[in-house]
């Protein structure tokens, strides 16, 4: 096996692992909740009718703005009942508790892996207000 064949076996060791961790889990499973709840589905397609209904609206010849601007607060109101509804919040929260786990990961390769360059080049490790690698060419 050769070395890049290694690599890749162990980032797939790696998924494996991820897919049981607790967050993956959770994520898929509130993601599914969120697909399966009808309440959720038929505020999406509500929200959707009336997007398009702005859409159509605005296109009119002498669009009528008070009405553009009334169905815009109903979407509006539509988007914050679902961003409300508590299947959706646990949904968001395990997201956000996977993208740490995603993130936590990633920091750790880049420690690792940027070792030995940040000593020769001088970069912290940190993108964040960099203007570029210099020792990357």
């Amino acid at each position: 096996m050769s070395m890049r064949e290694d690599v890749i076996q162990k980032a797939r060791e790696l998924a494996e692992l991820i897919r049981v961790s607790p967050e993956y889990i959770c994520l898929q499973a509130t993601r599914e909740a969120v697909r399966q709840e009808e309440e959720l589905n038929d505020l999406l397609r509500e929200y959707e009718a009336k997007q398009h209904l702005i859409r159509l609206l605005s296109r009119a010849e002498s669009p009528d703005y008070d009405r553009v601007l009334a169905v815009s607060r109903e979407t509006d109101e539509l988007r914050e009942q679902y961003l409300a509804h508590p299947l959706v919040q646990a949904s968001a929260h395990a997201e956000k508790d996977y993208n740490a786990l995603m993130n936590a990961v990633q920091q750790e390769l880049n420690k690792l892996l940027d070792a030995d360059f940040s000593s020769v080049s001088g970069c912290s490790g940190s993108c964040a207000g960099c203007s570029g690698c210099s020792g990357a060419e």
